[in-house]
């Protein structure tokens, strides 16, 4: 598990509370696939040795050989704490968690965001 803080935060301190979520996703990466099967079906016509004249059946020769881009499991929740310079303040997160697979005890990768910070 990595965990990538950024702003103020200091790894270990936090003592703040859920606000928001959690959220738990799955993300099929449809468009994705999409996106790549356009992008090779274009430069498969432009490549020195051409797999077809026609961006048409290039696309659909690789939508049926294909990428295989497979779903993405994250989980997502908005936090806040005391501010680490000056108590009278909260300071706000956003934390996302991506999961190995659906069964989203399994964290892979943590990464948390200061957003902002508010007079209590």
């Amino acid at each position: 598990m990595t965990i990538v803080p950024f702003g103020p935060v200091q790894s270990g301190t936090y003592t703040g509370s859920i606000i928001r979520g959690p959220v738990e996703r799955i993300n099929t990466n449809k468009n994705i696939k999409e996106i790549a099967n356009v992008f090779v079906a274009w430069i498969g016509t432009h490549l020195p040795t051409k797999f077809t004249k026609s961006i048409v059946a290039n696309y659909f020769f690789n939508k049926m050989t294909g990428w295989d881009f497979k779903p993405t499991y994250t989980s997502e929740w908005i936090s806040r704490a005391s501010y680490t310079y000056n108590h009278n303040y909260w300071q706000y997160f956003a934390t996302i968690v991506r999961h190995s697979d659906s069964d989203v005890d399994n964290p892979t990768d943590v990464a948390y965001y200061s957003l902002y910070t508010e007079k209590k």
